[in-house]
C-alpha cells in the first residue's frame, strides 16, 4: 500500500515539474524514476507467477509420483 502511495505521489511531483519552470529539466528524471520502478514491479509479478507455476508443477509431478499405478 505504501509503494502505491509512492507511485501516486511521484506521480503528482511530475505533474507539478510541468507546470513550473523551474522544475522543468527535472520532469523527464522523475517520469524515468517512476518507469523504472514500475518496471521492477513488472519483474516482480513476474518472478512471483512463474514461481507459483512452478510450485505448481513441482506438485503435480510429485503426486503423479506418489499415486499409485494400475499395475500395483
Amino acid at each position: 500500500m505504501l509503494f502505491f502511495h509512492f507511485l501516486s505521489q511521484l506521480n503528482y511531483e511530475c505533474s507539478y515539474c510541468s507546470q513550473d519552470l523551474g522544475c522543468l529539466l527535472l520532469q523527464p528524471n522523475l517520469q524515468k524514476f517512476c518507469w523504472d520502478i514500475l518496471a521492477f514491479l513488472g519483474a516482480i509479478w513476474l518472478i512471483r507467477s512463474k514461481e507459483r507455476q512452478t510450485s505448481k508443477n513441482l506438485w503435480k509431478a510429485s503426486n503423479m509420483r506418489l499415486s499409485p499405478g494400475p499395475w500395483n
